[in-house]
């Protein structure tokens, strides 16, 4: 997978939240992992890979600075959870492995069957991934509505949609 490069279904990120430009945590590089996780999880699902950088190079999970690996899957337990919400755990599945010696963390999101918000309170901001150049970008106000009508139709229940089903 990493081999085959970044899609509309894989990305990669060199850390999670400490910068290599200044080894210093960066809120920024925890929000981009966010809303990547949340555009898979709007999207087709997909896998992130953290310890990996653009051209698919092993950079490992050091630079994060993590005591271990345990402690950094708590990190981005508690980073979902109060952004995107536990709700979504049931479509992520996170796995630690090993790739051309270093370690790296794998994130893969399948798709939602509702709709996923990245933020807290009034800003909060809704993720797709899209294609042909991969990544994960916000709608504008107007385009969530119109967006998350058409891709999440089907899952909704039988008749959840016909006015007349309403009591």
């Amino acid at each position: 997978m990493i081999a085959a490069g970044e899609s509309k279904t894989v990305e990669f990120k060199s850390t999670l939240h400490v910068s290599l430009d200044t080894g210093k945590p960066d809120k920024d590089l925890e929000h981009a992992v966010l809303k990547n996780i949340a555009a898979f999880l709007n999207t087709d699902g997909g896998t992130l890979i953290i310890g990996v950088d653009d051209d698919g190079n092993p950079l490992g999970l050091d630079n994060d600075g993590f005591p271990n690996e345990d402690k950094m899957g708590k990190h981005l337990d508690n980073l979902v959870r109060d952004q995107i919400g536990a709700g979504a755990f049931r479509n992520i599945d996170t796995e630690f492995a090993s790739y051309w010696d270093k370690r790296i963390l794998v994130i893969r999101c399948d798709r939602s069957d509702f709709p996923v918000f990245v933020g807290k309170g009034q800003d909060q901001k809704f993720y797709i991934r899209s294609s042909p150049n991969p990544s994960a970008h916000a709608l504008d106000a107007n385009q969530i509505t119109p967006y998350i009508i058409s891709h999440f139709a089907e899952l909704s229940p039988p008749g959840a949609d016909d006015p007349s089903d309403i009591g």
